[in-house]
Parts: C-alpha cells; structure tokens; sequence
C-alpha cells in the first residue's frame, strides 16, 4: 500500500527532502485525468436539474464515478469484520481447550491415523495458528479498503476544487458582492468544503461496517450468555434518541459556522482591497470591530460544536463499561451455572470489539452531517449563472434583476459609486450613523 514511503523516509534521513525527490504522480491521480472522468457526469446531472428546474445533485455523481472502487473497497472492509469477529470464537475454543480436563498429549487416543474435522478446529494449536492469519488478514484487508477510500476521497477532493475554480472564472463581475459568490465564500468551497467531502470518504463503509460489526457482536454475546446479554443492548438503544437530537443540533451549529467564516473572509479581503479608503476616512477601528464581532460569532459556534462533540464522545466511551457491568450481573442473577473462563474472557472480548463501533460510529455521523451542509453548499454555487461573452446584455439584465432583489448591490453612496461591494457600503453607513462623523 504505502511501499513507496520507504525510499522518502530513508532517503529524508540521509538529507533535507527537495521537491523532486518526491517523484511524479502516477497519471490517473493527475488533476486532468480526474477531471475528465468527472467533468461528463456532472455535465449531465447539470443538464438535468436545469430541465427539470432542481438542484443539481452531486452525490448522484460522486458514486457514478466511483461505484466501482467503492464496491471493491466494501467487499473488503466485509471479509475484514468478519475476520475480526472470528478472534473472540478463537479465544474461546483456545481457553477451553486449554482448561478442560486430561492431558493434551492425549486428546487424540484411540484414534490410529485419522481425527474429525471438528477435532482438529478444536484443537488449541490449530485455534493459535487460526487467530494469527484471522488478525493479521483482517488487518491488511482493512487497511486496504482504507486506502482506497483515502484515493477516492482526494479525487473527489481534486475535482471539486477544479469545478469551483472553473466556476469563478465565469462568474459575473456584479455577482461577487453577493453573499453566495462572495470572495470569501469562493475560498471556504476551495479549503473547508472540500476537505469535509475528503473526510467524508475517507470513512464512508463506517456508516455501515460499523452497526453490522455491532449487531454480529450482540448475537455472539447472545450465544455465549443468553438473555442477559441483552441488557448491555438496552442502553445501547436508549442513546439512540439523544445521539439523533444531538447530530441535529450539530448540523444547524456547523452551518451556522460556516456562514460566519464566510462573512469574515468575506470582510476581510474587501477592507484590504479598500485599505486607502479605511485609512483616508479613519475607518480602521470601525472595521476592526466588525471583523471581531463576526470572528466572535464564529467562535461561539465552534465552542458549542466542541461542547457537543465532548458530550457526545463522552456518553458513548462510558456506554460500554456499563453495559458490561449490566450483563454478567443479569447472567449472575438470572442463571445458576457459574461463568466459566472461556466465556468471560471471549464477552470481554466482543465487549472490546463493539467498543470500537460505539466510539467511532458518532465521528462519522458528524462527517456525514458536515459533508451534506458542503454539498449543498457546492450545489448552489454550481448552479449559479455564467457569463459569456456573447451573453453580456443578458448579463446586464441579470444585473438589475439582482439589484432589486438585493439593496446591497446598488450603488447606494455617490462616494462609493463603483465600488459594488456590501460590507464597504456597510462600513460607511456604520460610520455615517456614529456621533463624531455626523458633527464633520
């Protein structure tokens, strides 16, 4: 998978790494041939929201380009769990072999030259030998299958970069004062949408690896201890609810950030582009304090994302102690025979396992939550109107049409007569309103 690393880090060690010793990239990881498997299946999902006068949707065209790799990428992330599972079984044969009665030099007397299949899985040796290859292959297919999501989450990544640039190129002049193709929108699509949809990918089969991996591990927890072992499933399922309305009140809180981040990018590249006229006009602490509030309203909101995620990570780390506790105490109340080895170290086990689910399943919730709000926000950029050069009149019409909706777009100042940019014509209000200016 990552061989290649090898030779840089050997060679990194021996001296400082310059740009061409990293190599070139193979050419079906360039921009352009990325493009250009993706390019004719956007094309036609654009043909098709504007005919049928929908948003364009663009999870229909990341899978279309990439069902394959993710179909591969699945199949194995499924032999890999299911690997995985079989550990606990090999622990359990193991430890009961082990500690059943007679000599193991002797297990096979009576027996002249052959022995059962299932004599030999029972055996502890096979079962040591078995659990090597189950976790060393459950590994390896599972970081493969990682690695091919990491591929496809970097191609989606490229090509999204590609179309907002492209986008922007053809974008009208008029139109960059609007909040959807603000300047500091344009950069937050390029850097923060696009990423999101990276991280999304990158853990994509955990929506649904995860939950099977869980179910898998109640049954075997079923076969080993019986009903009680649905007492660690019962708080399993209350955290359900307060795992949805939590998820909720994420995806309004990482909107509501995003739309702050753009307003301050927003501000802060008009303010540098008019930096004479701050200066001319003594506006610099007025724009300070504007950037600040809008920088202290973004804040806020990743504080209360962080608090959620804290509360979150925390209910589901202590879920699974508690549902250990709550099942061998219904297994001790309820039943008569006495744990036995095998079985308290094999739920131990698939207690360890289905920890795994619990902790990472509410991460990848919130990619999926944070990578939905980036679609949508590349979907309403995308199907904004272009201009061509054989379009300008159109363009102009557009223009007015914009403007009526849109106060801010009007040249509003007579000393601002060209400068169509809102948080400017914003700040001179701002300063207009104040005591010491009207005085002048």
């Amino acid at each position: 998978f990552y061989r290649w690393m090898t030779s840089i880090f050997v060679l990194g060690f021996k001296k400082h790494l310059e740009f061409s010793d990293l190599g070139k990239l193979p050419k079906i990881h360039s921009a352009a041939s990325i493009k250009s498997k993706f390019k004719p299946y956007l094309d036609k999902e654009l043909e098709t929201s504007r005919r049928e006068g929908k948003p364009p949707n663009l999870w229909k065209v990341y899978f279309c380009v990439h069902y394959k790799s993710l179909l591969h990428s699945g199949v194995l992330r499924l032999i890999s769990e299911l690997l995985e599972l079989l550990v606990p079984m090999c622990v359990n044969g193991i430890i009961s072999y082990a500690s059943s009665s007679g000599s193991i030099y002797t297990r096979f007397e009576g027996y002249e030259a052959y022995i059962t299949l299932n004599e030999f899985i029972t055996n502890g040796y096979v079962l040591t030998i078995l659990l090597l290859i189950f976790g060393i292959v459950s590994v390896l297919l599972s970081q493969m299958s990682r690695y091919m999501l990491n591929i496809i989450g970097v191609h989606v990544k490229t090509a999204m970069q590609n179309v907002v640039y492209e986008k922007s190129l053809h974008l009208p002049e008029w139109s960059l004062t609007h909040d959807t193709t603000a300047f500091g929108r344009i950069v937050n699509h390029m850097s923060l949408d696009t990423v999101q949809l990276t991280w999304f990918f990158s853990n994509l089969h955990s929506l649904w690896a995860l939950p099977l991996e869980a179910v898998l591990c109640i049954i075997l927890l079923y076969y080993n201890l019986g009903y009680s072992a649905f007492m660690g499933v019962v708080v399993l399922l209350v955290l359900l609810p307060a795992q949805y309305l939590i998820f909720l009140r994420m995806s309004s809180t990482q909107d509501f950030i995003l739309k702050q981040s753009d307003e301050r990018v927003k501000k802060g590249e008009e303010y540098l582009q008019y930096i004479k006229v701050l200066k001319m006009m003594g506006w610099e602490d007025v724009a300070r304090s504007s950037i600040e509030k809008t920088r202290h309203h973004e804040v806020q909101g990743m504080f209360r994302s962080a608090i959620m995620c804290t509360l979150t990570n925390f209910i589901f780390q202590a879920a699974p102690y508690f549902s250990t506790i709550l099942t061998f105490g219904a297994y001790a109340l309820t039943n008569t025979v006495v744990f036995t080895p095998s079985q308290v170290f094999s739920a131990l086990l698939l207690f360890t396992i289905i920890t795994a689910p619990l902790l990472t399943f509410p991460q990848t919730i919130r990619y999926c939550v944070t990578a939905n709000v980036a679609t949508k926000r590349l979907a309403d950029y995308i199907r904004l109107i272009e201009i061509r050069l054989h379009e300008k009149k159109q363009d102009e019409d557009n223009y007015g049409a914009l403007s009526e909706k849109d106060p801010s777009v009007k040249k509003d100042h007579p000393f601002l007569g060209k400068l169509f940019h809102s948080s400017i014509q914003q700040l001179f209000e701002m300063c207009m309103k104040s005591p010491g200016r009207r005085d002048e």
